[in-house]
């Protein structure tokens, strides 16, 4: 029996959560390359930190905390209990530490690129950056423990752990979107 493919396009989920497919892009392929050009992802993935708070936001949050705690202290100062003021310098250099280590993660995220010869999987984390690039005709897509915990990618002894930034009840629809992208890799 001949197999043929379908003239018919593949559509991505209805419902994709986290990626984006492109299907622009496998159509730009050329039918002689069998990559698309650098830089055309067919699907990409960007699992971010969900803060509820910007840098920006949280860096005047601490300003108006630590004024107004200095205020209160100036008043008890002047009322005579001046050891009041060094608790206070105390609990604004407490709260400057904290915002430091909260900024150095306050970008991390994981961004998962995928185009038919290459899957790349790239994690920030405190401004450094961990770049592991898998063939994507190979790669297996499973659960890190059967728990339904954090989506293990890996290939031939490497492997990657993502999803740390995905609510674990969402990360079984994370790991569905990666075995779907990677089955239609063709476009077809």
């Amino acid at each position: 029996m001949a197999v043929t493919w379908s003239s018919v396009g593949v559509k991505a989920p209805a419902l994709w959560q986290f990626g984006i497919w492109r299907p622009e892009a496998a159509a730009a392929q050329s039918p002689r390359l069998p990559f698309l050009r650098p830089g055309v992802w067919l699907a990409e993935w960007q699992l971010l930190r969900a803060d509820v708070l910007s840098p920006w936001q949280m860096g005047r949050a601490l300003f108006l905390l630590a004024a107004l705690s200095l205020l209160v202290s100036v008043g008890f100062w002047l009322a005579g209990f001046s050891p009041v003021m060094a608790f206070v310098c105390l609990e604004v250099a407490g709260l400057g530490m904290a915002m430091v280590i909260w900024m150095r993660h306050a970008t991390d995220r994981d961004v998962i690129s995928l185009r038919p010869d290459l899957l790349r999987v790239e994690r920030h984390r405190a401004g450094q950056v961990d770049t592991v690039e898998f063939n994507p005709r190979w790669v297996r897509v499973e659960p890190d423990q059967l728990d339904g915990s954090l989506v293990r990618l890996s290939h031939h002894g490497r492997s990657v752990v993502v999803g740390d930034f995905v609510q674990r009840q969402h990360r079984r629809q994370l790991a569905d979107e990666f075995r779907w992208a990677l089955r239609h890799l063709d476009g077809r």
